[in-house]
């Protein structure tokens, strides 16, 4: 009986460590950026892609890629990369809808996966002032915490405007 009382211990501590830090148990991390329809001198999509200690960075016009990188960071850094998402607290809602309906805007995505069956998938649209999506939490610290990981973000985003 101690060791099924043991076990039943252990077990439901897993499962609510669990809960309460999910993104410990992902290796891999995506945000897609995807810009509003305008001509495509001023299109600017992003990826920023994490898996494990490898970050790739993708900027692309209509799937005309402008620029693109791949760096490693150290496991300190994707540590606090973690830290930064789970204090972010991204969680899924039921989808809210634009009933008032618009044109152009932004979107932005968010995936978190281990393997294909383990994954956590969240969206958000920005448009008229307005933003409808799956996800609620500290968005913009989300965002922040990718963008961190590609050394002068804002600077290579700009260049690749140039291309």
């Amino acid at each position: 009986m101690k060791s099924f009382l043991l076990f039943f211990t252990v077990f439901t501590a897993t499962l609510v460590n669990y809960s309460q830090n999910p993104i410990d148990d992902f290796g891999g991390f995506n945000y897609t950026f995807t810009d509003a329809s305008v001509a495509p001198e001023y299109n600017r999509n992003y990826t920023i892609a994490v898996e494990d200690t490898v970050v790739r960075f993708s900027v692309d016009s209509y799937g005309d890629v402008k620029y693109t990188e791949t760096n490693s960071i150290t496991r300190n850094q994707l540590k606090t990369f973690k830290d930064l998402l789970k204090k972010a607290a991204l969680k899924t809602i039921s989808p809210s809808k634009d009933t008032d309906g618009c044109t152009g805007g932004t979107s932005e995505y968010y995936l978190f996966y281990a393997g294909d069956e383990n994954k956590q998938e969240f969206s958000i649209s920005f448009c008229g002032g307005k933003s409808t999506g799956n996800v609620k939490g500290k968005i913009d610290d989300a965002r922040n915490a990718f963008k961190a990981l590609v050394p002068d973000f804002e600077k290579k985003l700009s260049a690749s405007r140039s291309h």
